[in-house]
């Protein structure tokens, strides 16, 4: 299990200056890759301590200014390293978690339902407080956690791996299933949902997917086909799906850029774990070629950072050349929603950006053809945020998740064909002059992105695209 953290006792109250529901979920490009490099330096001097302070933690009576005068239950917090599977090499793996859990009056022991929550690339369970704040206000129990290869867990980022981050993530929800405040639908069966952002949102599918104890999930701004919204093309009737056969499209390097930012630095220690490519030996009895091996494998760690050397290498030479190895393209579909939502019944709430440059809309439309095929019960919301910018619906966003978690795991529990809390499609409109918040539009049925296309002669003496659309020049 690991070894639990003191606990401490705070506040719900809920900050009127907070940060959005997918902001917390998942870095966007306002901070450019700048930011993401930064942070990445950051790393490399080391994790904080793991025995942080309770977020919210009030004294008696008191308030900030910053929080909203409404009376709310307080809440415990619990820092917790819990063990996973080893790496492939046989290393030892812990997460670093955070368990916020409702105090209850006089010592009750009143069970309550359960939501895990799954942080974007780059991030730790450091992002996920506030959402985490807001969740145990409405009476869960919420676990974060810095996912393994990121923050202050340990292991390497396998991108989302079925055997690793996905497993991972099965584990935690044992956690959850042995704690005495989680009610159970069944012996080792919490009452429990998952909620992502990005890289956290395509984990939640997954575990959905492969999970059958997850009751309900939110998946924002994340992925179909990894493959696909890597190397996207719209010349042929299929996709860079490699099951497909279809030659993939230009490489969008500038997010294949940050995909490395967001992992750079060394071992969650400050110092070269197995495998890290330590410093070449001082020893002077050493073989030059030992020495050179050394000195590749530091280069190589330097590049890569926590990243898995598979996974690493593969999208390293796509950077290079500008095109995937068939390797590459089926290492990451197996790293995606796509191949295993035929399994998933929980209710599904999809957010996807309208004008996201990572993971368009067409992704979550994937997703969401599949699930109904499926017979699961599944909402879409398109919001005017995504990667590129936060969405000025936040608000109605975050409630429509906090709806989502309420009905399915508290008022009306239900898999397979259960009605939904809200409309089975919101998009927002056009930005108002003068206004700051987007109008939503509703519909009782998800169209879907069924426009056809239209086919338009070209002609010419041919030649080389220079500059790809969503790609980097080639040198």
């Amino acid at each position: 299990m690991g070894d639990e953290g003191e606990q401490h006792a705070g506040g719900c109250g809920r900050p009127g200056t907070r940060r959005r529901w997918v902001a917390a979920l998942v870095p966007g490009l306002v901070s450019m890759l700048v930011s993401m490099l930064a942070a990445a330096l950051v790393s490399l001097a080391g994790p904080a301590a793991t025995a942080v302070a309770a977020p919210g933690r009030l004294a008696a009576g008191t308030a900030p200014s910053y929080l909203t005068a409404v009376a709310a239950p307080s809440y415990l917090t619990a820092v917790q390293r819990i063990a996973v599977g080893p790496e492939p090499d046989g290393t030892p793996v812990t997460l670093d978690t955070t368990i916020y859990a409702p105090a209850g009056a006089g010592g009750s022991t009143a069970r309550h339902p359960a939501v895990l929550l799954a942080h974007g690339l780059g991030g730790s369970k450091a992002d996920l407080e506030d959402a985490a704040v807001l969740l145990v206000g409405e009476g869960f129990v919420v676990l974060t956690y810095s996912a393994r290869g990121f923050g202050a867990s340990s292991g390497r980022v396998h991108l989302d791996d079925p055997a690793f981050e996905v497993a991972d993530a099965q584990r935690l929800v044992d956690t959850l299933a042995a704690r005495p405040d989680v009610q159970l639908d069944g012996p080792k069966d919490p009452r429990v949902a998952v909620v992502g952002g990005s890289y956290g949102g395509a984990l939640a599918l997954m575990l959905a997917a492969t999970d059958p104890r997850i009751d309900a999930d939110v998946a924002s701004i994340t992925w179909h086909d990894l493959a696909d919204a890597l190397f996207p093309q719209s010349a042929s009737a299929s996709s860079a799906d490699s099951s497909s056969g279809a030659t993939p499209g230009p490489f969008k390097q500038l997010w294949g850029a940050r995909f490395f930012a967001g992992a750079l630095g060394g071992s969650p220690s400050g110092s070269p774990s197995p495998g890290d490519g330590a410093s070449p030996s001082t020893n002077p009895s050493a073989t030059p070629a030992a020495g050179a091996a050394a000195r590749a494998a530091a280069s190589g760690a330097a590049l890569c950072g926590r990243y898995d050397p598979t996974v690493c290498r593969l999208m390293v030479t796509a950077m290079e050349r500008g095109t995937p190895d068939q390797a590459l393209l089926d290492l990451l579909r197996r790293h995606s929603p796509a191949p295993l939502l035929g399994r998933l019944t929980a209710p599904t709430l999809l957010v996807q950006g309208q004008t996201d440059t990572l993971f368009g809309l067409d992704q979550a439309d994937a997703t969401a053809r599949a699930l109904t095929a499926a017979g699961t019960t599944v909402a879409v919301r398109w919001t005017d945020g995504g990667h590129d910018a936060p969405s000025t619906t936040a608000d109605a966003d975050e409630q429509a998740t906090v709806d989502w978690l309420r009905h399915f795991l508290v008022d009306s529990p239900g898999r397979r064909g259960a009605a939904r809390p809200g409309p089975a499609f919101s998009y927002t409109l056009p930005l108002p002059r003068g206004a700051s918040t987007t109008p939503l539009a509703t519909s009782d049925r998800y169209p879907g992105l069924t426009a056809s296309g239209t086919t338009l002669p070209i002609s010419g003496a041919g030649g080389q695209v220079v500059t790809p659309l969503a790609a980097s020049p080639r040198r």
